[in-house]
């Protein structure tokens, strides 16, 4: 539970885009509900040649009750479904624009905060951590969970060069 107060903590500064985004999904998931329901009363129309009775949101979207008798409803519900997407589709474009921008920003914004902090330590802490022992045992730590032993054996008729770099190393 720590870490999500700390992601939200992070998120903060970024709450007014993230609004917008969330704001944003609630619209795909709206239209994509009111594709389905309009590509529904289209099937019912081909399918029927009639107004067939609808419920839920593919009642509220029936074209045809909305337009005069007489009325050529396709074209219209052609358009509507032309639009729907194109709003659908740019309403998850922006969406992921914006989320992907506050997931960058709080990364450089930690990024900043922790070189401003190594920039503020005194040089005798330098002296007696250097830069090497604090970097050095992470990075190999990394690699090491990347590809334990067994996978890496799994892995060896797959890959050529997990091949030539166990026969080297007696794998």
């Amino acid at each position: 539970m720590s870490d999500f107060r700390l992601l939200l903590r992070n998120l903060r500064p970024y709450g007014w885009l993230f609004g917008f985004a969330f704001l944003l999904m609630a619209m795909v998931g709206l239209f994509e509900a009111g594709r389905t329901a309009l590509l529904k009363s289209i099937i019912d129309l081909l399918s029927t040649g009639q107004n067939a009775t609808s419920t839920g949101l593919a009642a509220y979207l029936d074209v045809p009750g909305y337009l005069p008798s007489g009325t050529n409803a396709l074209p219209v519900m052609a358009g509507l479904l032309v639009a729907f997407t194109l709003i659908r589709g740019s309403s998850e474009y922006f969406s992921n624009v914006l989320m992907w921008r506050i997931g960058v920003s709080v990364v450089v914004d930690l990024r900043q905060r922790l070189y401003e902090h190594i920039l503020q330590q005194s040089s005798e802490f330098f002296t007696d951590h250097p830069t090497n022992t604090l970097t050095t045992p992470r990075r190999y730590r990394t690699r090491s969970r990347r590809c334990s032993p067994t996978s890496c054996a799994n892995l060896l008729p797959f890959s050529p060069s997990l091949r030539l770099s166990a026969s080297s190393t007696g794998v």
